[in-house]
């Protein structure tokens, strides 16, 4: 046990970061640790971000290494999970739930979303598909699984050649309204 020094609750040591160079756990708690960082970078966001934009200015080379490294990472990630989605996907999810934001209502640079990021272990399908512009997108990161898509009671509303098709919101719901075969892929 240990005692936040800011919360000055008793947790278990599960709940404090370990600092390895020093070869200690944080005096703050996760949580509190989480609440210090975000209030201190509401207080110095303009600095912080100067900062930051600066050093990708003064080490392209460095930031490149890091977007490709990150790149190759999103990739493996989709190359490791299942995927049953064909070329047009997207096509087909802009037609189904419509051309714009499924949070906000933007039609402006609109991506692809998986409700449960793929980090998370989420799948690559379209039942764990959305569409969100993408400032929408880059606010939920990884750490929500939040649908955004229009489910009321358990139906599900999208759109299907222009008109509007509603739909249980579960398997066989979308495979009738596909009228697809029992086995074939939805798109």
């Amino acid at each position: 046990m240990r005692t936040c020094t800011r919360c000055g609750e008793s947790k278990p040591l599960t709940e404090f970061n370990q600092n390895y160079k020093r070869r200690q756990f944080d005096v703050y708690c996760k949580g509190c640790r989480s609440a210090y960082a975000k209030q201190y970078y509401q207080a110095n966001k303009q600095r912080l971000n100067a900062r930051n934009a600066q050093w990708r200015r003064d080490n392209p080379e460095r930031q490149k290494v890091l977007q490709q490294r990150y790149v190759a990472r999103r990739r493996a990630l989709k190359a490791s999970v299942e995927a049953n989605l064909p070329p047009d996907f997207w096509i087909t999810l802009l037609h189904f739930y419509g051309p714009e934001c499924a949070r906000c209502g933007s039609a402006e640079r609109l991506t692809h979303d998986h409700i449960l990021a793929l980090s998370r272990g989420g799948e690559h399908t379209w039942l764990n598909s959305q569409v969100l512009c993408f400032s929408c997108n880059s606010s939920k990161q990884a750490r929500n699984a939040i649908d955004y898509r229009d489910w009321m009671s358990g139906v599900l509303v999208g759109f299907l050649d222009g008109e509007q098709v509603v739909s249980r919101g579960d398997v066989l719901a979308v495979e009738e309204l596909f009228k697809l075969r029992p086995g074939e892929d939805v798109f």
